[in-house]
C-alpha cells in the first residue's frame, strides 16, 4: 500500500511511495512490475517534472544483480578456462596436453 511520509534527501524535502506488489519477490509478475515503473512510468514522469525517482527495495535489488551477474557469466567461464590452461601448461610444461 502506498506511503506518503515525508522524508528527507540530501537537505531537500523527498516522499516515499512504498508499492508492495501481490505476487512473491522472485515470481516473474514482480519482475515484469519493476521492469514496468522503470521502463514506463518513470520515464514519463520524470521528462515533464524532472523529478529524481528511483525503484529500490530487496527485491530490485536482487533483479539488478541477476542482469548484472548473468552478463558477466561468459566472462567468468573464460577466465575460468584460461586459468585452467594455464595451470596445465605450468604442471605438464606443454602447450600441447591442455
Amino acid at each position: 500500500m502506498p506511503s506518503r511520509r515525508p522524508c528527507r534527501f540530501q537537505e531537500r524535502p523527498g516522499r516515499l511511495i512504498y508499492v508492495v506488489p501481490k505476487s512473491s519477490p522472485d515470481s516473474r509478475v514482480t519482475e515484469n512490475l519493476i521492469a514496468k515503473f522503470r521502463n514506463d512510468y518513470i520515464p514519463a514522469v520524470t521528462t515533464t517534472t524532472h523529478t529524481g525517482i528511483y525503484v529500490g527495495g530487496l527485491t530490485a535489488i536482487f533483479v539488478d544483480f541477476a542482469q548484472v551477474f548473468t552478463s558477466k557469466i561468459p566472462l567468468f567461464v573464460g577466465v575460468i578456462v584460461l586459468l585452467g590452461c594455464l595451470l596445465l601448461m605450468v604442471a605438464f610444461r606443454s602447450i600441447v596436453i591442455p
